[in-house]
């Protein structure tokens, strides 16, 4: 017997490693169970154990998700709308909500399983009607929270990197500085806002000069040190032959703590001039969560993931602007 549970186990987290893309978080909200002879936690609990096993999951922890929900007074059972998923995804940085109900009917157990996309807000829900057997029953429920998380989209469009925006419009030059302060330490470390628009912008198959690295930042890394105004940062980044700036600032700070994960909310701004004219031809901004063990961590994950957001649209910008010179 214990063979056989062993391989159970296995197949379910090579399914589970082979159809999840690896990295992806899973909050696992326990199902809601509704029959005398339903051992619920113990239900859970196998289920949760085959879910944390696999490769491409990271499972948040149950704690911090109950203590979350808590202190926003929901309830720590059944099906959350998508909106209180959203907001308690992207404090834990999540990017799917696992959740549903098992009903006990006659000899068989009716489970329904429910996955919402954090980010877009996707609903897909599937049931499965099986036998009354729990650890078989755990495992159904499983495969088919596997198969919900393949079908569910993680994101509304397609990632930036993997589509040439405005594919018939040439390439010009572009210089990108964004220096990004973490309010809890007070100095500027690799600037994830800048890191990440330039891997996109290469991606994209954008011409990117380097900057010489003291425009950027001031003697003591301070933010109120940064010694590259706009008409120094401008006339560095004509220098070096780019035919735009893109310049900005970065801020990321500590919001809430739960169990051993910290949460951080930041904000990226940036401006696109023309170095040939002067002109500002864009000017945007846009905020972001993210949570990992480490504070510092947290939030330059949540700068990343802000500067990841303006990427698009600061392309499309350019490429229409030069498309008309």
């Amino acid at each position: 017997m214990s063979n056989c549970k062993l391989t159970l186990s296995v197949m379910l987290s090579i399914m589970v490693s082979a159809l999840v893309s690896a990295g992806s978080v899973i909050i696992f909200n326990p199902l809601q169970t509704d029959g005398k002879n339903i051992e619920g936690g113990l239900f859970n609990d196998i289920v949760s154990a085959e879910l944390s096993c696999a490769d491409g999951i990271k499972l948040v922890d149950r704690e911090q998700l109950g203590k979350l929900l808590r202190e926003k007074s929901l309830s720590p059972n059944g099906m959350l709308g998508a909106g209180e998923v959203s907001s308690i995804g992207t404090l834990l940085g999540a990017d799917n909500f696992i959740s549903g109900t098992v009903r006990e009917k006659g000899d068989k157990y009716l489970i329904f399983v429910k996955c919402i996309s954090v980010k877009t807000g996707v609903v897909k829900i599937k049931y499965i009607n099986t036998a009354a057997d729990l650890e078989s029953a755990a495992g159904k429920t499983v495969q088919c929270a596997v198969e919900l998380l393949k079908e569910t989209p993680h994101k509304s469009a397609a990632p930036v990197k993997e589509q040439l925006l405005c594919p018939e419009k040439k390439r010009p030059a572009v210089a990108i500085c964004i220096p990004e302060i973490h309010i809890a330490s007070q100095r500027i470390i690799d600037p994830a806002a800048e890191n990440e628009l330039i891997k996109i912008f290469l991606q994209q198959k954008f011409n990117v000069k380097q900057l010489p690295p003291q425009l950027a930042v001031g003697k003591a890394g301070l933010l109120d040190n940064i010694a590259g105004n706009r008409t120094t940062l401008l006339k560095a980044a004509k220098s070096v032959g780019a035919d735009f700036l893109v310049y900005g600032e970065a801020i990321a700070e500590s919001s809430d703590s739960f169990g051993n994960y910290r949460t951080s909310r930041a904000r990226v701004e940036l401006k696109v001039i023309s170095t040939a004219s002067g002109n500002i031809i864009r000017a945007d901004s846009a905020y972001a969560g993210a949570a990992d063990t480490a504070e510092i961590i947290s939030g330059k994950k949540a700068v990343q993931k802000a500067a990841a957001k303006l990427a698009a649209e600061t392309i499309k910008a350019i490429l229409i602007y030069n498309g008309g010179k």
